[in-house]
């Protein structure tokens, strides 16, 4: 939903002077915060000696799933020795400890404005200090979120002689290897098996980063919605990097990407196209909408042929299995029509074929490979548009990842080959700040060459009396004959 830290803030955006300041509080300085402007009725003494913010650009490769690390620098004046101050942590009754990992918050307000109007809208971590040629000016450059506690080793305990195994829930898996909290009777996050030091094996171990840094809530709606009984397997022989196993095994196979909330805390969302059913999606409209920059069909992320591996042994370091290898009428007909083979080949060390065989479990990693390569034919059969826009100072807690409803006049609908969107569902796959004008620059993903759907609440409208945001959320019944929809002969849907 839209961004509404307080009345007055969201108030200020339709005041006709709309004059960006900011404020950055470096946590643990309680003395003063430093800004580009003044501030009215500060709670803290602000020092006018921060430049405008750089940075702030982010973006996702739409495949691969990995998001490029968003990051800010900050310049601070030295008037004062004030910079100096801060640089020199390790002097006797420094006003801050050190600045390393050093969480920041930038804050943002116009100046007509009081503090308590302001709200925040980046917090990360210090990763660089510098000062300018002339020592006037010290830079800092500032992560988003969690910084450095994700690249770190895991599975420090295992060893080809005890190795260091688990297995459950695909979103289980992931909480337990950044918390470090390995429990099969765990509340929200169980396991189905975890190896202990009996029976040569070891303990596994986890990054240890704290709950309170993570956004669990996201990650159960995420596992709810999408993966629910999509279970997983993994056994470590040595340890391994946290950013690099997730990116292999869970971005890239399972389709999540890495979001970071207007608060800093860690989240993933999966790939899939945007549909807005679980809350009130965030709603872009006209007059929100500062420009269009660019429309583009990304043909260069086209997909016609999906293969999937698993059942890895650690021994041979080999796939055992083909889970997924099958070509569907749409593949072959693209491939004909394009003149191109274009593959994308998964090898999973999580996915496995069966865990018993003979069970409920047997057969788990094809069923969950048919699925993950369904959701990317949705993709990348057809391929999909992005969008590039600016909007008001309002939206900028979108994120990467995130379902959003997007109505303007002005551009193309590839669904039905018209000018106009109305109530479309699209996602954020890139996300930059232009701090002098107050306004986030925006990618917007467009799947509506097609038409997805889940299955409608009880009581919903049937087709021609449900509103355009629902007829793009839920799936209704249509002709057999053509493939369509409502008496305008509207497209059918595939359900999710």
């Amino acid at each position: 939903m839209p961004y509404n830290p307080n009345g007055n803030w969201t108030n200020a955006i339709d005041d006709t002077i709309q004059l960006p300041v900011y404020y950055l509080d470096i946590d643990g300085l309680t003395a003063h915060d430093f800004s580009t402007g003044p501030v009215l009725s500060p709670t803290r003494t602000k020092l006018e000696y921060l430049n405008l913010p750089e940075g702030g650009s982010g973006q996702v490769d739409l495949i691969n799933n990995r998001v490029t690390r968003t990051q800010i620098t900050v310049g601070i004046l030295d008037l004062d020795d004030k910079a100096t101050e801060l640089v020199a942590w390790d002097r006797p009754g420094a006003d801050v400890g050190t600045l390393i990992n050093r969480k920041v918050t930038l804050y943002a307000g116009y100046v007509h404005l009081v503090e308590a109007d302001y709200a925040p809208i980046f917090t990360g971590r210090i990763r660089g200090i510098s000062m300018d040629p002339d020592l006037r000016l010290l830079t800092l450059r500032c992560l988003l979120g969690l910084g450095a506690d994700f690249d770190q080793d895991v599975m420090d305990n295992a060893t080809s002689a005890k190795p260091s195994g688990i297995r459950g829930n695909v979103v289980n898996m992931v909480w337990s290897l950044l918390t470090g909290i390995f429990d099969d009777a765990h509340a929200d996050f169980p396991l189905d098996f975890v190896t202990t030091d009996t029976g040569g094996s070891s303990v596994p171990t986890g990054a240890g980063i704290p709950r309170a840094l993570i956004d669990e809530v996201l990650l159960k709606e995420q596992r709810d919605a999408w993966h629910p009984n999509d279970a997983a397997e993994r056994r470590w022989e040595g340890a391994v990097n946290l950013k690099t196993e997730l990116e292999s095994e869970f971005m890239r196979v399972f389709q999540a990407r890495q979001v970071t909330t207007e608060l800093g805390l860690l989240g993933f969302k999966f790939r899939l196209p945007a549909l807005p059913t679980s809350t009130a999606p965030t709603v872009l409209e006209e007059d929100h909408i500062v420009e269009v920059s660019s429309w583009e069909r990304l043909i260069d992320t086209h997909l016609n042929k999906f293969t999937i591996q698993g059942d890895y042994t650690v021994a041979t370091d080999t796939y055992e299995a083909m889970l997924y290898d099958t070509e569907t009428a749409e593949d072959t007909a693209d491939q004909a029509a394009t003149g191109e083979i274009r593959h994308l080949k998964i090898q999973s060390k999580w996915l496995r074929r069966n865990f018993i065989p003979g069970t409920l479990d047997d057969m788990q990693g094809e069923i969950i490979a048919a699925e993950l390569a369904a959701r990317s034919r949705f993709l990348f059969l057809s391929t999909p548009v992005v969008l590039k826009i600016a909007v008001l100072f309002a939206k900028r807690n979108l994120q990467i990842g995130e379902s959003i409803v997007v109505t303007d006049s002005r551009i193309s609908n590839v669904l039905d080959g018209t000018r106009g969107v109305e109530d479309g569902s699209f996602f954020v796959t890139a996300v930059e700040w232009d701090f002098p004008r107050g306004v986030v620059i925006l990618n917007l993903m467009d799947t509506r060459y097609v038409r997805y759907g889940v299955i409608a609440p009880n009581g919903e409208a049937d087709y021609t009396g449900a509103t355009n945001r629902n007829k793009n959320t839920y799936c209704y019944v249509g002709r057999a004959a053509d493939n369509k929809v409502g008496a305008g002969a509207d497209p059918g849907y595939q359900i999710l």
